[in-house]
């Protein structure tokens, strides 16, 4: 199984679980106008990300990537994936910002693998 999540101070954040079976389950809550909804997707192959996870040996990234400055509304961005045997999650914010931009770069590709299969919900 695959999670992500995009915490946002005001506006549409969601999370996105993405299942072996093939199907999606994404949750949207709008912060300012206390709205919700959810849907089921039903999903291509996922081995994109799990491709992407392994190729940007996700599970070895520091559990936060941090910016050098903060914003006091950015979003907020987790991903954890979970293996047969292993469970890992790392969350960012400010990914232009983060010092060490190989290390933002790695977390972007596995995000950029997720939202190809489940696009994120429009604002």
């Amino acid at each position: 199984m695959i999670e992500a999540q995009r915490m946002v101070w005001c506006g549409r954040g969601w999370q996105t679980a993405l299942y072996a079976s093939g199907f999606a389950h994404q949750h949207v809550s709008d912060t300012c106008n206390q709205s919700e909804s959810s849907r089921l997707i039903r999903l291509g192959p996922e081995q994109s990300i799990h491709k992407a996870a392994k190729l940007a040996n996700f599970c070895t990234l520091p559990k936060t990537l941090e910016p050098e400055t903060y914003l006091t509304d950015e979003d907020y961005l987790t991903v954890t994936l979970h293996f047969s045997d292993l469970r890992c999650e790392v969350s960012a914010s400010g990914l232009d910002r983060v010092k060490d931009r190989a290390l933002a770069g790695r977390f972007s590709t596995v995000w950029a693998a997720i939202t190809r299969l489940v696009p994120e919900p429009a604002q």
